[in-house]
């Protein structure tokens, strides 16, 4: 109880300190909001004519409107939470330690062990008459967002229905919102419906939730569920690459502590780590043993892993192919085009060098990345107090990454009083994010369209 008191009052304290040391600041901002153009000035002149028409609304396939009052979304829902009630089965986990399997095979059981992901689709109802990038889910506000019950469905019935509605779709678009911390499962698929509707999005739309406790004293939890258990998200990607053909726009998009899941799982698709974050090198040793058979002389810099794979003990990651035929898929030296159309790091919660060494990694898997930062995020600042260094989100980092776009944003509004979520509830950041997964066009300057 001490130990989770004192936890506490450190994240009570630092959100104190945030908020003064940028009160000023935030006096400012609330008059002065602006975000960058993701678009060079020079290229100003350049506009579609989707662009011209006033009222947009999405033309996917998953949008229907029965009246005037809300937009009907059916949104995808893929998740590796323990659930119970809301759908039609629970999560099992795989690798679970059973009688008669080796004392090598139990070790890789327990270091390879993750969650299966439920697979389904919902249907979200978004109110029209909200404000652009407005999101409410209590039933007492009139333009609060309602989330449907849904059941699982099988990876083939998922991946069928999600082929089908990409077929009746406007765009071939596959869109991937990855939450941040302290969210819950319906949160999550609210505010991709939210994003769909508002950017507007003309193709598919995939919530994928990871486990967080959703809860605000859970930060510390949410960390370590968030850097364990983010295979279903590369598992996800990798099928939805291999399973919606080659037509098909893959965009992601991830927020805060979201980032560290989605990051991870395309490091883990490029093999640069493990699909449990751990270091690669088992991964390469145990592949070199096989081929050679030469345990032994495996070169592996952890001594104890070292220790453990000559004696037998981890023996059993040779059964990791078996376990993430994926895993390392998407090296660089196995694709010829990136199978990433955008991505899209909104605010990320992650170690600012960590976060320059994972993105460096993935440069050969997006053909686009863009990076939103703010100076005057709470949540972020927060952060930086607890953790002592600068989150990648904040522009303060100073990033300069090869490949990288970096949009500033500043200030904050009644939509985002944090400044934290503008991803989601800033007119312009979401045209901008619209922009980006727009499917490609012919551009007509001013002049020739007139």
């Amino acid at each position: 109880m001490s130990g989770a008191f004192r936890y506490a009052k450190s994240i009570a304290g630092s959100l104190a300190i945030a908020v003064v040391a940028l009160g000023a600041r935030y006096a400012q901002s609330w008059v002065f909001r602006d975000v960058e153009d993701l678009i060079p000035a020079t290229s100003a002149s350049i506009i579609s004519l989707d662009e011209l028409s006033a009222g947009h609304r999405s033309q996917s396939s998953m949008r229907s409107v029965d009246d005037v009052s809300a937009a009907k979304w059916q949104i995808g829902v893929v998740t590796n939470r323990t659930l119970t009630d809301s759908v039609s089965r629970t999560l099992t986990h795989v690798g679970t330690v059973s009688e008669g399997r080796t004392l090598s095979q139990q070790v890789a059981d327990v270091i390879y062990e993750t969650a299966d992901s439920t697979m389904g689709f919902t249907e979200v109802r978004v109110p029209l008459n909200r404000r652009r990038g407005e999101l409410s889910l209590d039933k007492e506000d009139d333009h609060h967002v309602v989330v449907s019950p849904w059941a699982g469905l099988s990876g083939e019935e998922f991946f069928l229905q999600l082929v089908q509605a990409l077929e009746g779709s406007k765009s071939r678009d596959v869109f991937v919102f990855v939450h941040g911390f302290n969210v819950s499962l319906d949160a999550s698929i609210a505010r991709a419906a939210q994003m769909a509707e508002d950017m507007p999005f003309d193709g598919v739309m995939i919530a994928f939730s990871w486990q967080s406790a959703a809860s605000a004293g859970a930060y510390l939890t949410d960390e370590r569920l968030a850097e364990r258990h983010f295979w279903g998200l590369a598992k996800l990607l990798a099928d939805l690459r291999q399973r919606c053909g080659e037509e098909t726009r893959l965009h992601v998009l991830a927020h805060s502590m979201g980032n560290r899941v989605a990051l991870r799982a395309l490091n883990a698709l490029a093999g640069r780590i493990g699909p449990n974050g751990a270091d690669v090198d088992p991964f390469l040793a145990a592949r070199i043993a096989r081929r050679q058979s030469l345990v032994s002389e495996a070169p592996l810099e952890d001594s104890l892993n070292a220790s453990m794979l000559r004696s037998g003990v981890l023996n059993g990651v040779e059964e990791l192919p078996l376990r993430f035929p994926d895993w390392g898929l998407w090296q660089r030296d196995l694709i010829t085009k990136p199978p990433i159309a955008s991505l899209v790091l909104a605010a990320p919660d992650v170690d600012a060098v960590q976060f320059t060494e994972f993105v460096n990694g993935i440069g050969h898997l997006c053909r686009s990345m863009v990076l939103y930062a703010s100076d005057t995020d709470v949540a972020l600042e927060a952060s930086r107090k607890l953790h002592g260094n600068y989150r990648a989100g904040d522009s303060r980092a100073g990033l300069n990454i090869n490949g990288l776009r970096i949009v500033r944003v500043t200030g904050v509004g009644a939509l985002d009083p944090l400044g934290h979520s503008y991803y989601g509830s800033h007119p312009k950041v979401l045209k901008q994010i619209g922009g980006l997964v727009k499917p490609p066009i012919v551009a007509v300057r001013v002049s020739d369209w007139r």
